[in-house]
């Protein structure tokens, strides 16, 4: 009944009403509609303009970053060491003899790694004290080096220490520095830090007759040796000189040619 009768008063107004009525809604609708294009223009200049202030940000965020990165691998440069050349690395030892390792401080001046040019070699030597006063420099040397002994390289003293000291606390003798140079080096053969046997050439004789240091008899008339006859054996005493590599000079007692008998080692020509 409420309906039925809501639509018979609606049926009794005039056509005119409806007309205007639509017409006010469609314009009420019209500036509603251009509000909200407003509104919504805005809304998205609002985005927009906070959007680029947002990418402008993490710009700046990865320009910082990258000059972080670019700061970080320069400085990473500078803690590779490159070598002037082609070689063999050698690390540098400190008075101690003992090698850097990971961790530790270096200082200025300390020698962390050398690039040693092979073609120029040295060799330190250690003198026994009672010898010491004979090695001058410019003397010659002989080298062999104890993985090779059978190659002898030719060499000079270059320079010698400056105070005698004590070799290791495990061997005290008293001894002197020297370092001598290597006229041919074979960098094929050599290497830093081999060790070798070096022979000081004090003195230079020729046709000088010698014998076996072990064939020498030290006895209470003086040092003799065992010399064969041709009716056995006979102790000889003769008057030595120098000593080099293992050998005596002879002054007196012997001959060239003669045979010697060296105790627990046969015989030995002299």
């Amino acid at each position: 009944a409420v309906n039925t009768g809501k639509a018979s008063r609606k049926a009794e107004q005039p056509e005119e009403f409806f007309a205007l009525n639509e017409v006010k809604k469609a314009k009420l609708d019209l500036e509603l509609a251009i509000i909200n294009e407003k509104l919504c223009s805005s809304r998205l200049k609002n985005q927009r303009v906070g959007m680029t202030t947002r990418i402008r940000t993490q710009e700046n965020k990865i320009r910082k970053l990258e000059k972080d990165v670019d700061q970080l691998q320069q400085d990473m440069l500078k803690m590779n060491v490159k070598a002037p050349g082609d070689g063999m690395l050698v690390y540098g030892v400190d008075w101690r003899g003992n090698k850097k390792a990971v961790g530790d401080s270096c200082w200025l001046g300390d020698v962390i790694m050398e690039l040693p040019d092979l073609s120029q070699m040295e060799v330190a030597l250690v003198i026994p004290e009672p010898q010491a006063g004979k090695v001058k420099v410019t003397l010659p040397v002989e080298v062999r080096l104890d993985s090779n002994p059978d190659l002898v390289f030719k060499g000079n003293i270059k320079s010698l220490g400056r105070i005698f000291r004590t070799k290791s606390s495990e061997q005290p003798a008293i001894v002197f520095d020297a370092v001598a140079t290597i006229d041919k080096p074979d960098p094929g053969t050599m290497r830093p830090g081999m060790a070798a046997g070096v022979d000081v050439l004090v003195d230079q004789k020729e046709n000088v007759l010698q014998v076996p240091e072990k064939a020498l008899l030290y006895l209470e008339k003086g040092v003799c040796v065992w010399k064969k006859t041709g009716f056995g054996e006979s102790v000889v005493l003769v008057s030595i000189g120098a000593r080099s590599g293992g050998m005596v000079e002879i002054l007196s007692g012997l001959e060239d040619g003669d045979i010697i008998l060296i105790p627990n080692g046969g015989e030995k020509n002299s």
